[in-house]
């Protein structure tokens, strides 16, 4: 290295070279010019040091430092990134050659992470990883941080056909290749044989990599795919029935001449509307060279069934001057989901056929119901261990993912896979990635973990007490399952849960809420499972003494809990084989509700309270009660009952929320392993609507099992299901009716919340105005969400369906949100106008989602009426979207309801949509 410094002639220089191996220093003199200083960086520096420089001047010291970073040879890896050719066209295979070498020149042997992505991608979400050599061999502070996000998924096409000898381009994708160990020989070199999706853009490769002794490097190289003709068919990611929109197809020619050109659309389930200038379905066209021009057709969308796309196909020919004939065609398909033009509407039944019960009848019939849309899902299981089975694929696909729902999609499941493993039961197929699943789980979980060890409903908000004591209670089901759990994670919630249980109360949304005995008892259930669990010592590893004061506070209190507190607490205090547990017991058994059921007596705990929060439900009360009964009590007389009734409650596969059917499927597990079921010899048969759809045989080998799932579509004449049965043993029913009701679509409907959506456009001043007529195409429309509510809610979802060919802009929503005043105090004949209204709120929303065909937001708590006004609370939310494409359309109905209580809800009215093209389109 060379130093030169410069100061005032004939000073001295303290010269100091420091690291945390090294120690070196020099004085030295300087001259009138900029002396130059010379020294050799030791090996033993690596990666760098500390350089400082001091010297007397005018009676005092100054003295400045650099750091130095010296990265030798053989810590630094070079990968070249060599594509066979430059550009590659759709469909083939590129072949990508890596050498890996050090900072000499010499061969590397080296492991190699290599990626091969849209380089479109990049432009939404930077790569944001650190150069390896930077992170391993920097001087600089650690200024890394991990964190999770749930990655956006982006639509691509789907296999196709069409007539030869027109290659029809439908693969679409946005990563073309992944591997994360690419090994190179000793020479240094891989070769790697990649077929390329049918997607025209630039590829961006990404190579990582390190050796043995921790050489490491990283290395981008792109790759175009490309046609000298190409066509882009230009069309919403989605459509709604009845939707009518223009759809462009874009043709490119990159070849140096004019091309004349034939290009047609078809569509599979879509109507294709002529243009005037079509001959046989086609529009003829010159593309000048090097240029683009496009081609328009509107299409509509009829109905199609939930498990049918309806797809477009655009196909273009030329007469190939100066080109190939096969580089003078294109074509490419998509297809599209298309959803029913209607409010969703579902029925449910269920039962139990035991003893001399030969058969059962359900009429879930949707009277106007849209027949093409109209689904129906019949469950039978000979054993418990088909629904709890069943419905854990429900759990795992479920669309969002907050704290509570990562836990529910894989402790339910690691709970049952371990039922089975004791029962020797053989796991179905369903739950071969249960390990993979349960990974990524933990993975979210450790990243949701707050700075002071609690989780929140998501990772934005503060530590919430019952969503920490949840996870606390998800972390010690897994870990005895035989999954391993970061046990300095559970430390840290538990320091958590003693905090916030100290606490009186908390802020939501602006509001303060107390905590309740409820969510003290529930924030014990967590605490003692993971003192169970991880057999952990309160005065060596928590530093508390022996005796459990916060237990025994909440059994203080046993006195105010509700059915779901004082359940809770039950199985608490029997995680913990409190001396108490026995009589808590019994005044949990006191308080049983009975009733006769279709199937036989039934038995329950009513806890809903109408707050939509995590103890306003009689199904998971039932199920932290029968928990409690079965560990304490494994023949009690209430156990069957309560079972029954807890069957009855199920929804197709699962329960009302993903919280019920998470501990449904927990107290099933329990009864299952105390418990031995008769083996079935039985056949059933299942009618729908008078025609008989199947018949089914269990045996001794069905105990355990999956519950065979029946689905039926298109039933136009409603759903009249008889189940009849020969034989002995039980069967275990369900069935869910999903329709789509046209009906009302032009009002809304209330039910505890009143829900409006209200569309609006900006006028040649700047004020947003309602739609009145056509909107111009590309200009940025307003979404208004007012909700009123005159009690407060917990834990609520609000979705807002967007129109087909609308896209969100995220970076003008300031713009919607912020409030304009126009006054004029000199002149009486404008009135003041304010936007929002007086009166109105912003809505306190914890968290928003924007998906291709939806905005999704949380909140966590939405607040009633105010202590001194009788008078509803109104709120509003507001974003912005823009069309992007011309045609008629229909927004579907928002709503909102309450994640854990759905049967609180509100919807809006439809919103009608008409985007004008822009002049030449």
């Amino acid at each position: 290295k060379a130093l030169f410094v410069t100061a005032q002639p004939g000073a001295f220089a303290l010269v100091t070279l420091q690291s945390d191996r090294i120690f070196f220093h020099r004085v030295v003199r300087l001259n009138s010019q900029a002396t130059p200083f010379s020294f050799v960086m030791p090996a033993s520096a690596s990666p760098g040091a500390h350089l400082s420089i001091g010297f007397a001047r005018g009676g005092g010291w100054e003295s400045q430092s650099v750091y130095l970073r010296s990265i030798a040879p053989a810590q630094q890896l070079n990968i070249a990134i060599s594509p066979e050719k430059n550009g590659y066209r759709p469909g083939q295979t590129a072949t990508y050659k890596l050498k890996t070498t050090d900072g000499t020149g010499a061969p590397r042997q080296a492991e190699v992470s290599f990626g091969l992505v849209d380089k479109a991608i990049y432009s939404l979400a930077a790569d944001e990883t650190p150069d390896p050599l930077d992170f391993f061999y920097s001087g600089r502070a650690d200024r890394v941080s991990t964190n999770w996000s749930q990655p956006q998924e982006l639509d691509g096409g789907s296999y196709q056909r069409i007539e030869k000898p027109v290659t029809v381009r439908s693969r679409f994708e946005d990563t073309a290749y992944w591997n994360p160990a690419v090994q190179t020989g000793k020479d240094g070199t891989a070769t790697l044989q990649i077929p390329l999706p049918d997607n025209l853009t630039t590829w961006r490769a990404t190579a990582r990599g390190v050796t043995f002794d921790t050489a490491t490097g990283a290395n981008t190289a792109e790759l175009l795919v490309t046609k000298p003709l190409l066509v882009r068919l230009i069309a919403p990611r989605f459509w709604t029935q009845h939707d009518t929109i223009r759809v462009q197809v874009i043709v490119q020619n990159n070849t140096s001449v004019p091309q004349t050109l034939r290009v047609s659309l078809r569509g599979e389930s879509a109507v294709i509307n002529s243009t005037k200038n079509e001959e046989k379905g086609a529009q003829n066209g010159i593309v000048p060279a090097n240029s683009s021009a496009s081609f328009g057709w509107d299409v509509e969308a009829p109905l199609v069934s939930p498990t049918e796309k309806m797809s477009l196909t655009t196909t273009a020919r030329g007469e190939g001057r100066g080109i190939t004939e096969a580089d003078s065609t294109d074509a490419m398909r998509l297809d599209f989901p298309v959803k029913a033009h209607g409010v969703r509407v579902q029925k449910i039944g269920g039962g139990v056929l035991t003893g001399t019960a030969k058969s059962a009848t359900l009429d879930l019939s949707v009277p106007g119901a849209i027949s093409n849309a109209s689904r129906l899902e019949v469950s039978l299981s000979p054993s418990l261990a088909g629904p709890m089975l069943s419905a854990l694929p429900e759990l795992a696909q479920y669309p969002y993912g907050c704290t509570e729902q990562t836990l529910s999609r894989f402790v339910p499941a690691v709970v049952a896979a371990k039922t089975l493993r004791d029962l020797k039961q053989p796991l179905p197929a369903s739950m071969k990635p249960l390990p993979k699943q349960v990974a990524a789980g933990l993975k979210i979980l450790y990243a949701f973990q707050h700075t002071d060890g609690g989780w929140g409903w998501w990772p934005e908000d503060d530590s919430d007490p019952y969503m920490t004591g949840a996870v606390l209670y998800g972390l010690s089901l897994t870990q005895e399952a035989g999954y391993p759990v970061e046990r300095q994670r559970v430390l840290r919630g538990i320091r958590a849960t003693f905090t916030l249980f100290q606490q009186q109360g908390r802020r939501r949304a602006g509001e303060v809420t107390t905590i309740d005995p409820d969510t003290r008892a529930w924030m014990m259930l967590g605490y003692a499972s993971a003192m169970r669990a991880f057999k952990i010592d309160r005065k060596k590893e928590l530093n508390l003494p022996a005796s459990d004061e916060y237990l025994e506070a909440v059994i203080g209190v046993q006195d105010r809990l509700s059915n779901y507190g004082l359940a809770a607490l039950t199985l608490a205090l029997t995680k913990a084989q409190h001396p108490q547990r026995g009589a808590l017991l019994a005044k949990l058994e006191s308080r049983v509700k009975r009733e006769t059921l279709i199937s036989g007596e039934g038995a329950w705990w009513e806890n809903q309270i109408g707050d939509g929060g995590f103890t306003d439900s009689d199904i998971e009360t039932t199920a932290l009660a029968l928990q409690a009964e079965i560990a304490q009590k494994p023949n009690s007389p209430l156990i069957l009952p309560a079972l029954r009734w807890l069957m009855l409650q199920r929804e197709g596969a699962t329960w009302r929320s993903t919280k019920d059917t998470s501990q449904a499927i927990l107290a099933l597990a329990a009864y299952l392993r105390t418990s031995r079921e008769l083996s079935p010899d039985e056949t059933l048969a299942l009618s729908v609507n008078g025609q008989l759809v199947q018949t089914l045989r269990f045996g001794k080998g069905d105990i355990g099992g999956e519950a065979p799932l029946i689905k039926l579509e298109h039933l136009s004449q409603g759903a009249k299901i008889e189940i009849s049965r020969v034989g002995a043993g039980a069967v275990y029913y369900s069935a869910k009716m999903t329709a789509y009701s046209p009906e009302n679509l032009d009002q809304g409907a209330e039910n505890g919340l009143k829900l409006e959506r209200i569309y609006t456009i900006r006028d040649d001043k700047g004020v947003w105005k309602p739609v009145q007529g056509a909107i111009p195409d590309g200009a940025l429309v307003r979404v208004d969400l007012r909700v009123t509510t005159s009690r407060a809610y917990q834990y609520l979802l609000l979705e807002d369906p967007i129109p087909s060919g609308f896209e969100f802009r995220p970076e003008d929503d300031a713009l919607a949100q912020k409030p304009y005043f126009i006054t004029d105090p000199n002149c009486e004949c404008h009135k003041t106008q304010i936007d929002p209204p007086p009166g109105l709120e912003a809505l306190p929303v914890t968290r928003r989602e924007s998906r291709d065909d939806r905005a999704a937001f949380f909140l966590s708590l939405l607040p009633g009426k105010r202590r001194d006004s009788d008078s509803p609370r109104q709120f509003f939310l507001r974003y912005i979207l823009r069309p992007e494409q011309a045609g008629t359309r229909v927004a579907l109905p928002a709503r909102i309801e309450a994640m854990y209580r759905p049967d609180i809800n509100a919807r809006s009215a439809q919103t009608r949509v008409e985007v004008a093209p822009q002049p030449g389109k």
